[in-house]
């Protein structure tokens, strides 16, 4: 998504090579992380791999395997319920009916000598300017908390062991 009503995003260089990496985000559930787990159990999300998690609201737009992945996402995250939508890939790129926002996720692999750069950007795109302002409230008030959600993501990939 090329254009964005917000981006958020976070880096980290971590030991292992890109590929491990890879596999280590899709299998993270938090459970070592009182943060991530208090703050994930406040929005009633359950705590599981990551990669359940986005196949639950998720649509997988792009993946690389141990280069890159690229979730999306069509909601109204200001809404208690999400108001999740679910579509096909060709469905979000063309999604654009009034009251939601697309919303992309995605992170990348980059070597670096005997280690990975790992990125992770979030990006929202609201269909009209009454979502956009309903999505400006909510993430003046959840947008710290998913970047302490993200930091934290970044930390455990560092020591996390399946």
């Amino acid at each position: 998504m090329p254009v964005a009503d917000v981006v958020a995003r976070y880096e980290r260089i971590v030991p292992g090579a890109p590929a491990d990496v890879y596999d280590r985000v899709l299998a993270l559930t938090f459970q070592q992380s009182f943060l991530v787990r208090t703050l994930l159990m406040l929005r009633g999300l359950q705590l599981v791999p990551v990669a359940e998690f986005t196949a639950t609201a998720f649509t997988t737009l792009d993946e690389a395997r141990g280069e890159s992945i690229v979730w999306g996402m069509i909601a109204q995250p200001w809404r208690w319920s999400g108001g999740v939508r679910r579509v096909t890939p060709a469905e979000f790129a063309a999604f654009n009916e009034r009251g939601f926002a697309r919303i992309t996720w995605d992170f990348t692999f980059s070597p670096v000598a005997t280690a990975t750069h790992v990125a992770t950007e979030t990006r929202v795109l609201c269909t009209d300017a009454i979502s956009r302002a309903r999505f400006k409230v909510y993430w003046a008030l959840v947008g710290p908390f998913s970047g302490l959600i993200r930091h934290e993501m970044l930390r455990s990939l560092g020591k996390f062991r399946r």
